[in-house]
């Protein structure tokens, strides 16, 4: 790849005054492999993006193929390692997460992250602001379907234990424009 493509690429995802459009990976995938179950997670760390308006969230329902099936989550899982151990960059990890069970991804800013840990696991969620509620996701297997939901109507979905983390720990950053 070329140096100024890798640039251009990682001046993007780096700048977080300026909005984001879907960048493409930089990393090469095939040296990269996922962990599989590491104790009581997927992986020895996470990565994902919860996306917000301000006003609304977007929620993914997971689908009964993965772990937590039925619960209402947002995009994202473990951050694959070489084979030296080393794992690829968290957020980077959490941009190919999200464009794997999204297809694609809206245009944001990253403006805050939340980090949960368990003994020597690790799961970082990006919060990405984006003005488009809109947005339409293209699911892959691992989500049945998608809403975008404001902070009252939270209590009408049944939460992945991330999301509840998540906002339990930020829910000022995420709901940061309430009417």
């Amino acid at each position: 790849m070329d140096t100024d493509r890798l640039l251009r690429i990682a001046a993007l995802i780096d700048d977080d005054d300026e909005w984001e459009e879907d960048a493409e990976s930089f990393d090469d995938d095939d040296d990269y492999y996922d962990e599989g179950m590491v104790g009581d997670f997927w992986g020895s760390e996470g990565s994902g993006m919860l996306f917000t308006t301000g006003e609304k969230i977007l929620l993914l329902k997971r689908s009964g193929s993965v772990e937590q099936p039925g619960t209402w989550g947002v995009p994202g899982g473990a951050v694959p390692v070489s084979a030296s151990g080393k794992g690829k960059d968290v957020k980077q990890s959490a941009i190919d997460e999200s464009e794997e069970e999204m297809g694609r991804l809206p245009s944001y800013r990253i403006v805050d992250k939340v980090v949960f840990s368990k003994g020597s696991f690790k799961y970082t969620t990006f919060i990405a602001e984006t003005r488009d509620d809109h947005f339409r996701p293209l699911l892959n297997w691992e989500n049945d379907t998608h809403e975008w939901v404001t902070e009252d109507e939270l209590r009408n979905f049944r939460l992945h234990f991330g999301v509840e983390y998540i906002l339990d720990n930020a829910r000022d950053k995420v709901f940061f424009n309430r009417k």
